[in-house]
């Protein structure tokens, strides 16, 4: 009998350690609708997160990774510091971050899950919704496992009777871990899909390259990259009768990976009144700036500037570099001597690119003067750098090159 007690004693604290505090977090009461707003979209069959976020039972199996990477500052990524509104903000604000570490500090418990809110689950993958029209590689392209990166050009028919206005673009590729970037582009004259179709069926499907105009650029992808609609009245030419072509870059990713990749294409009601039209700093990803970054130069600047001859409207902004450059800025001087800041990461990823539209258009007046700053640091200190020790780095094509530009996608105020 003198054992009872102490045991019964122990098995109480152990009981009470056990239970969560009475005001904890639950899955059902706050969490969920965290996750499933800034986790689940990525976190889930078809697209880029490594494991699912779609119910209590993914949630109470990865708690603690969550915790990890959110106190890591590392997840959701969400590259930008500083700019105007940005739509999809997958920032936690610091309310959320608190509630999902205080439930995963509770034992994760799970509420009333009758009355948790349910996630968004994409239908067949696609983000956007059902795309108008989706074309598709008619084979695949097999990425070798190691080696120098690979650039490859796929054409894709489409051929639509008549002019149609893309709205928004959704590019899903099957190699996910070895697509560094795509371009997107249209051929009104048929010679690309005349190429791909010349291709035996022994030999792999692609080829080496074609010449293309900026003014045929739809886009592109980058890894990181969440699909977008453009604003009602902006939308970009499709002329009847063209075919899609996909410039990809292929960085091998250490394992053999087959492309197949689904591109799915939304179409405008009405033509928009006017064109989109990208100011990029500087030009062709900075190929004629001078990228020379000595080994061990730990902030290594490139800088460009451009002054608006004409008001525009400013829809969207986007940035582009290699491994080793650290941050990028892209400044609006006004001609009133105010500074606005259109788009700033102070810790640049390749991994985590991203197209930025943002939540309201930004008007700037003629004679703004926009300012664009790239930093690099090709030191020893910089975990990202591809070469230990350090090399000296040029502008090139090959991941472990350098390339730098900004873009700020805009209308005119005329038509």
């Amino acid at each position: 009998m003198p054992l009872v007690l102490p045991i019964l004693a122990l098995l109480s604290a152990d009981a009470t350690a056990a239970a969560p505090p009475l005001d904890a977090p639950t899955w059902a009461g706050e969490v969920a609708a965290i996750v499933y707003e800034k986790c689940s979209g990525c976190h889930q069959p078809g697209q880029g997160g490594p494991f699912d976020l779609l119910s209590f039972e993914d949630a109470l199996e990865h708690g603690e990774t969550m915790a990890a990477v959110i106190e890591a500052d590392y997840m959701p990524p969400w590259p930008p510091s500083q700019s105007p509104a940005l739509q999809h903000d997958r920032r936690l604000s610091p309310e959320q971050e608190r509630t999902v570490l205080a439930w995963v500090a509770a034992g994760m418990p799970a509420g009333d899950l009758e009355t948790a809110p349910q996630p968004t689950i994409y239908e067949d993958g696609w983000r956007l919704g059902t795309p108008d029209l989706v074309v598709e590689m008619d084979r695949a392209y097999e990425v070798r496992a190691d080696g120098r990166d690979i650039y490859r050009w796929f054409a894709l028919p489409v051929n639509l009777p008549e002019d149609r206005y893309i709205s928004a673009i959704e590019y899903r590729p099957t190699a996910r871990g070895a697509v560094h970037h795509v371009l997107f582009y249209y051929d009104p004259s048929g010679r690309a899909v005349e190429r791909e179709q010349a291709i035996p069926s022994s030999e792999p499907p692609g080829f080496r390259g074609m010449r293309l105009t900026p003014e045929q650029m739809l886009g592109g992808y980058v890894p990181g990259t969440v699909p977008q609609k453009y604003p009602e009245g902006i939308a970009l030419h499709l002329p009847a009768g063209s075919d899609l072509v996909l410039q990809t870059h292929f960085h091998p990713s250490g394992r053999v990976e087959q492309e197949r990749a689904r591109i799915g294409l939304h179409f405008a009601e009405t033509k928009p009144e006017r064109p989109l039209l990208p100011i990029q700093m500087p030009p062709r990803f900075g190929a004629g700036a001078g990228i020379d970054i000595p080994p061990g130069e730990a902030d290594w600047r490139l800088e460009d500037e451009f002054t608006l001859p004409t008001a525009v409207r400013a829809i969207g902004v986007s940035g582009h570099a290699h491994y080793v450059c650290s941050q990028m800025e892209m400044l609006a001087h006004l001609p009133d001597g105010t500074q606005r800041t259109l788009l700033a990461i102070d810790d640049w990823d390749l991994d985590w690119q991203g197209d930025y539209l943002f939540e309201q258009p930004v008007d700037l007046p003629a004679g703004t003067r926009l300012a664009v700053t790239l930093r690099y640091d090709n030191s020893a200190a910089n975990p990202d750098n591809p070469f230990s020790p350090p090399r000296r780095i040029t502008w090139g094509e090959q991941s472990t090159d350098e390339m730098g530009s900004m873009t700020l996608d805009v209308v005119t105020d005329s038509a």
